[in-house]
């Protein structure tokens, strides 16, 4: 069991290396845009506004003012092959702007509360990455 919590552990501090800087997205002219312009900023304040707001309502801002973090959120639980905890409910779901949809719709409280807790600890390892890249930088 330790070493299944532990390969876990080591699943997501291994995406949240690789998702420490804003994901980028193609605009119409041909040239990637970050999605973020205050990723790290905003990486720090998510488990606070989970915390406080609820993880739906959090992904509901998020949605509107930080579409880096979101997709960052969406990558984890959607997409990534590192999340061996991933909600079989969103293993459909192929676009970030139906992510909030079916949150909403199809997943129960127990399966929120569990997405929440997942998201927290992925928080956890992104916001050490964050930090360390900010260091880095300032040196």
């Amino acid at each position: 069991m330790e070493n299944q919590r532990l390969n876990i552990e080591q699943q997501r501090a291994k995406f949240a290396f690789a998702h420490k800087e804003s994901p980028k997205e193609t605009n119409k002219k041909g040239k990637e845009d970050t999605l973020s312009s205050n990723y790290d900023a905003m990486v720090k304040k998510v488990p606070a506004y989970i915390q406080t707001n609820g993880f739906v309502y959090t992904m509901a801002f998020l949605a509107e003012k930080d579409e880096g973090v979101l997709q960052t959120i969406y990558e984890w639980h959607c997409t990534a092959l590192e999340n061996k905890m991933k909600l079989d409910k969103l293993t459909s779901v192929t676009k970030r702007e139906d992510f909030l949809a079916k949150i909403v719709k199809d997943l129960s409280d127990e399966e929120i509360r569990m997405i929440t807790v997942d998201t927290l600890a992925l928080f956890t390892w992104l916001r050490r990455f964050v930090d360390d890249e900010k260091a880095a930088e300032q040196s």
